[in-house]
């Protein structure tokens, strides 16, 4: 899970998700806290593919973590 500082935004979204798409990782979630959401991206053949945003109320599960499901807005809850 990678967090996005809202003051170095390019930083955070282009180059490190660069370093992580060299690394092959299987997933990578990027929590957006000047949107409250939660970017999805799973490992391809080719690099790191977008396969959704998640807000609000929706559910964030993941096969790889077994039993791992999260309410979105309880990652943004004060």
């Amino acid at each position: 899970m990678k967090i996005i500082d809202s003051e170095d935004h390019h930083t955070d979204t282009v180059l490190k998700k660069s370093i992580y798409e060299d690394s092959n990782l299987a997933r990578l979630w990027m929590v957006d806290p000047r949107y409250d959401n939660v970017e999805m991206y799973y490992g391809m053949a080719y690099g790191l593919a977008l396969r959704g945003i998640l807000a609000g109320r929706e559910r964030l599960v993941e096969a790889l973590l077994p039993g791992f499901d999260l309410e979105v807005a309880e990652l943004f809850a004060v």
